[in-house]
């Protein structure tokens, strides 16, 4: 039913249906949203563990 909607929605108003190519862009678009969040994710995992190993190097050297 919801695909006849969208159908008589389209015939209706044809400028409503989305082209090819804005599907691409919105898809590239989501694309370079997920690589910054994996890029900030991996930024994070890489601060955390340098802070870690700072910890573990410090603890050693003081006899922890």
């Amino acid at each position: 039913m919801l695909r006849e909607l969208q159908r008589y929605s389209f015939q209706e108003h044809p400028d409503l249906a989305p082209t090819p190519l804005q599907i691409e862009s919105k898809l590239e678009e989501m694309e370079v949203e997920k690589r910054i969040k994996r890029s900030h994710q991996s930024r994070k995992d890489s601060v955390t563990l340098d802070s870690l190993c700072s910890t573990f190097s410090n603890m050693a050297s003081h006899n922890c």
